[in-house]
């Protein structure tokens, strides 16, 4: 079985789509910081798609076909301090391009990679049609990652911190549990992982652990081994029954 691979463009988001002859599921499949939709979909796409989903994957805001600085240029720290902007529009895009692309379909799932995950958790907030949420290296606890950021980044770039922090903190779904929906949340997380630390995810899933709620640990850094892949597709897979 062969994966049919469509590149397009609607209402200026850039976006692939992934499927195979009889796809059961929807899935968005969003990148991490300095990423696009092409590097998202050289992992996750042909396995998603053999696996029986319609993926899709979307350039983020000022990434991929319609990057801007400092992004294309993969500038930190000025990219992690504009990338709160992004999250609201970012989440706003996919919204719209499933109600306007996939009518077809009533809910779809979403797996978030790094930064691709914390536009994830506040797409929960903003919409009712998630059912299956994979958030993978990634964090719904944003002061988490505004604990980490130095004291010379505030120092250095005085205002712009300050509005990327209070951003974030206006944002933060972790602060709005009651507001997420969903039918279930599985997170994937490394022990070692220093570029979006466990201590916020592990925080999130003590606090709101059940039946939906998942968390699964692995032995690496912020990478996706072959286990963490090996438990996704497990996942994904499972959700197809």
């Amino acid at each position: 079985m062969g994966v049919n691979i469509q590149k397009e463009k609607w209402n200026d988001i850039p976006y692939l789509v992934y499927e195979g002859d009889a796809p059961e599921r929807l899935i968005f499949v969003q990148h991490g910081i300095y990423g696009n939709k092409e590097k998202s979909m050289s992992l996750m796409g042909v396995p998603l798609a053999d696996a029986g989903y319609t993926v899709v994957a979307t350039d983020a805001r000022m990434h991929g076909a319609r990057g801007e600085y400092p992004f294309i240029e993969k500038t930190p720290p000025i990219g992690g301090m504009t990338m709160p902007h992004i999250i609201h529009p970012t989440a706003q895009d996919i919204i719209d391009l499933f109600e306007a692309k996939f009518p077809q379909y009533e809910r779809f799932d979403y797996l978030g990679i790094s930064m691709g995950g914390i536009i994830g958790y506040h797409l929960l907030t903003l919409t009712d049609r998630v059912d299956q949420f994979y958030g993978v290296i990634t964090t719904p606890d944003y002061q988490s990652l505004i604990d980490m950021a130095p004291e010379s980044r505030k120092e250095e770039y005085p205002e712009m911190a300050e509005n990327a922090q209070t951003k974030m903190r206006a944002l933060n779904p972790a602060l709005r549990f009651d507001e997420m929906h969903y039918g279930a949340i599985k997170m994937f997380h490394g022990t070692q992982d220093d570029v979006v630390p466990i201590g916020g995810v592990q925080a999130f899933y003590d606090a709101h652990k059940s039946a939906h709620v998942s968390l699964e640990i692995f032995d690496t850094d912020h990478h996706i081994t072959k286990p963490m892949m090996a438990a996704i597709m497990a996942h994904t897979k499972a959700a197809l029954k």
